[in-house]
């Protein structure tokens, strides 16, 4: 079985995370050939987001949390778990859920040109490396971009950066993870149509994000990987509220500077 700690292998796909691949071809080449109704292809790949991929998200995070950081080797190795963690839970779980709708919209539109536009999106996104990010410097517009580009065959996202300051790596990638979290979940919990990105940077140097849609959250939403994630970014500053039936603004306040 693939180690997914093994440094020497990082290129390589582990072998729980092949499983869910597997499985989500299978179900793209059988909705291909008409063997599989499409709307059940997209609750199957659903369960397996729902399911398998959020356990291992969940399992990698509770690794890298038990790692005793007695050297160097061991933070890297806390560091690389992290990494597959919000990758598994953000971009890879982002892409089953777009495959999975894009389905779903095929299914109502009932058309041989539908069929075949989700076909060739999934086969994309199948394509696409499996494996988390490596960093490099970006700016945080760059880095929101780029996170706001994964959705983009899925739903509207506008996108407002006033920030013009140099912002750390680590809290640029921090913040992206933070922002793909709140599309992620606006689309999968609160079926929204569309979403307002709004960043600025405060007198205080502070970043304030308010990501607005028109979609319904529960009033008191159940701690996860999600939550996790925002605490990270903001140190426990952040809300979720739901003003209209069709309007739950999220806001977020992000410090710029690292903490020694």
């Amino acid at each position: 079985m693939f180690d997914i700690l093994e440094p020497k292998r990082l290129t390589h796909t582990p072998t729980d995370l092949q499983d869910c691949l597997d499985l989500l071809s299978h179900e793209i080449h059988l909705a291909s050939t008409g063997r599989q109704d499409l709307g059940i292809a997209a609750r199957n790949i659903r369960q397996e987001v729902a399911g398998e991929l959020r356990a291992l998200s969940h399992l990698y995070w509770k690794q890298a949390s038990e790692t005793l950081l007695t050297d160097f080797e061991a933070l890297e190795r806390s560091t690389h778990l992290k990494k597959w963690a919000h990758f598994t839970h953000g971009e890879l779980r982002s892409r089953f859920m777009a495959i999975a709708l894009l389905l779903d919209q095929a299914h109502h539109a009932g058309t041989a040109a539908a069929l075949k536009g989700v076909i060739e999106v999934a086969q994309e996104l199948l394509h696409q490396p499996i494996e988390p990010q490596v960093s490099h410097q970006m700016s945080l517009r760059e880095e929101l971009e780029l996170r706001v580009g994964l959705w983009d065959c899925l739903l509207p996202i506008r996108l407002t950066c006033d920030v013009q300051s140099d912002i750390p790596l680590p809290i640029v990638r921090t913040c992206g993870l933070a922002v793909e979290e709140a599309i992620n979940n606006a689309l999968q919990h609160g079926a929204a149509n569309g979403v307002d990105i709004s960043v600025q940077q405060l007198e205080d140097s502070s970043l304030e994000f308010v990501i607005t849609n028109d979609g319904c959250h529960a009033s008191k939403p159940i701690p996860g990987m999600g939550s996790t994630i925002y605490d990270l970014a903001t140190g426990g500053n952040w809300s979720l509220t739901t003003s209209a039936p069709h309007r739950t603004q999220l806001r977020l306040r992000v410090q710029t500077v690292l903490q020694s």
